[in-house]
């Protein structure tokens, strides 16, 4: 599983923490954590996290929304897609910051 990591200006960072597959229900799940380091509070923040295969294309991408992260918090963000048409099996994901409403 890769493991992504960004970090932007506004002191917001995100790590996959983990990647899970489950077959019988065809959907793929990244819990992304998103921390604030930054000094400004965000009403909303949106991620978005793209679905790769073993060869590192990406597959599907899907997003989450976490609400009211303070500075100094953390918070955790589910990104689920369907993977009953990907021909492919989904090996890793990566997730970084989409939009941002302080």
């Amino acid at each position: 599983m890769i493991i992504a990591f960004v970090a932007l200006a506004s002191g917001l960072s995100v790590t996959v923490d983990s990647v899970t597959i489950d077959n019988r229900r065809h959907i793929a799940s990244a819990i992304a954590r998103v921390t604030n380091s930054g000094t400004n509070a965000f009403d909303s923040v949106f991620i978005n996290c793209a679905f790769m295969n073993s060869a590192g294309t990406a597959v599907k991408v899907g997003g989450a929304l976490l609400s009211n992260l303070a500075p100094g918090e953390t918070a955790f963000g589910s990104a689920d897609v369907d993977i009953s048409l990907v021909a492919a099996p989904v090996a890793s994901a990566s997730c970084r910051i989409g939009l941002t409403q302080p």
